[in-house]
């Protein structure tokens, strides 16, 4: 089962005519490159901001960025959806052998990422050997 199957939440937020509407997708980890397309836009906590998918995956600071998108939403006025990139729980809900050394090849080739991210920062060696199950 994937998460598209049973995680579905739908929210209509009430927008106030006149609050000017943000949009943005596909940040990519990219956190430096998000905070200044906000500073560019102003945003600021009248407006809305939509992050529409792909804020994880394939730039250098996937965590990071995450834990802002995270304290950006409780302004109650960020809505993220989750993009191809940013839907990890597939991953680990269907995890078996296959799926870990999959996930493995992928952050040895790619160096970037959410998981490679906090395999770094708790001590994880990533490398052919790793025990994926254990990590």
């Amino acid at each position: 089962m994937f998460t598209w199957d049973h995680n579905l939440i739908i929210e209509r937020p009430r927008i106030a005519p006149g609050r000017r509407i943000i949009v943005v997708s596909d940040i990519h980890g990219n956190l430096t490159y998000f905070k200044n397309l906000l500073e560019k836009t102003g945003f600021c906590k009248n407006d809305i901001l939509i992050i529409d998918g792909d804020f994880l995956e394939k730039g250098a600071q996937s965590l990071d960025t995450l834990h802002f998108v995270m304290e950006l939403c409780r302004g109650g006025n960020v809505y993220p959806l989750c993009g191809n990139c940013d839907c990890w729980s597939d991953v680990i809900d269907n995890a078996d052998s296959t799926g870990y050394r999959k996930l493995l090849k992928y952050m040895r080739f790619s160096h970037y990422g959410l998981f490679y991210e906090i395999f770094l920062r708790e001590g994880i060696e990533v490398c052919e050997d790793t025990d994926m199950e254990a990590a």
